[in-house]
């Protein structure tokens, strides 16, 4: 508790004078540039900063992940500290099956929290893999299947994570009624939205669902779906351990090695569930909700979700039942999003072109599902 305060206390934004500091005790390799582009951040904003830099360990340069926490928040810290504190857990325990990005040091005191993590390939992205079109185009159906069972390998190690590192570790929930409570929230959100005619309307996601996929009765479908499906989250809990949900899966936080295999990172969201169906819900509909922009990827990683799932879980209708809601949850997310005008060019800075690709593909996913 003393601790907490004294770095909640201390904590503070990121400055050119602080990054330099780090970076010459680290005995990093760097220009001005490279402070410059941490002091930007990441996509999400200004939080962390992150970058590959040369650094000198034991007279040899090696490469390495360099992440910094930039706006001095107890919120990201806490987050920042989580995701760490995952990775050195991963690593550590030796009952473990989970290949993930090492944290090699952690540093997680004021003024500035930050945290090396390792780098195994050489190349220009040394394995990090990006939200563009040429790295879903790259995927094979092999790559896809190794990349799967690391997914379903990260659930399963929930189950030997110790005391210490399950209270970083948030509670995801599978009470029925939280997840039709979201539903009802998205679905009831006022959006501005803009059609291919180039009209603006003010409505409700629901409306311009009701108006896109020619459905009475929207809302009252996809409770069903989720009423329908939910069995199996009770059928399938255990009474010991967890399952890992890494919550924000998406190829941005997915490592890629020469060899085809892969490594998950990124656990500022991670929780743990105590049935198999709510971490696969999460984890693959965020994944396919997030390659909206590549049918192929989608369809390679559907199969791989049977296919692989049939290693780890007998019961395919269980699986089958979890990729269900996994489409319902994230197409309807990500709808309430991609039909929003004013989010989808201005918060996520993307061109009116793109945004008229991409709710008609989500809302299609939605649509494979309630017209199934």
């Amino acid at each position: 508790m003393l601790k907490d305060l004294f770095t909640r206390l201390f904590l503070k934004k990121a400055s050119r004078s602080r990054i330099e500091h780090i970076l010459k005790n680290e005995g990093f390799v760097y220009c001005q540039q490279d402070i410059d582009n941490l002091l930007k951040g990441n996509q999400k904003g200004t939080r962390y900063g992150n970058i590959v830099l040369s650094q000198k360990e034991k007279e040899v340069h090696q490469k390495r992940f360099l992440k910094i926490v930039l706006d001095g928040t107890w919120k990201t810290f806490k987050l920042f500290r989580r995701q760490v504190k995952v990775s050195e857990m991963l690593h550590k325990n030796n009952l473990l099956d989970a290949s993930t990005i090492a944290a090699i040091k952690p540093f997680l005191s004021p003024p500035l929290p930050y945290c090396i993590f390792e780098t195994l390939e050489d190349g220009e992205d040394f394995g990090f893999m990006h939200d563009q079109p040429s790295f879903y185009e790259m995927f094979t159906e092999k790559d896809m299947d190794n990349l799967v069972n690391t997914i379903y390998k990260f659930h399963l190690s929930g189950q030997h994570i110790d005391h210490n590192t399950s209270k970083y570790v948030r509670n995801v929930t599978s009470n029925l009624e939280h997840y039709k409570a979201e539903c009802k929230k998205r679905l009831n959100k006022k959006i501005t939205h803009v059609s291919k005619d180039g009209s603006t309307v003010n409505k409700t996601v629901k409306e311009l669902l009701h108006s896109y996929l020619k459905i009475p009765n929207v809302e009252k479908e996809i409770i069903k779906i989720l009423e329908e499906n939910w069995p199996y989250v009770h059928s399938s809990r255990i009474d010991k351990g967890h399952y890992l949900v890494h919550a924000d899966m998406q190829i941005d936080n997915v490592y890629k090695h020469k060899n085809g295999s892969f490594e998950l990172l990124d656990f500022e969201w991670v929780g743990k569930s105590d049935n198999p169906v709510i971490a696969i819900m999460y984890d693959f509909g965020n994944l396919r909700a997030r390659s909206w922009s590549s049918p192929s990827f989608q369809k390679m990683l559907d199969k791989a979700m049977i296919k692989v799932g049939k290693k780890y879980y007998k019961d395919t209708n269980m699986i089958q039942a979890s990729l269900t809601l996994g489409v319902i949850r994230s197409a309807l997310m990500m709808s309430r999003y991609h039909l929003d005008f004013e989010n989808t060019t201005k918060n996520d800075k993307r061109t009116e072109t793109e945004y008229h690709k991409m709710y008609p593909r989500t809302i299609s996913a939605l649509a494979s599902v309630l017209k199934n």
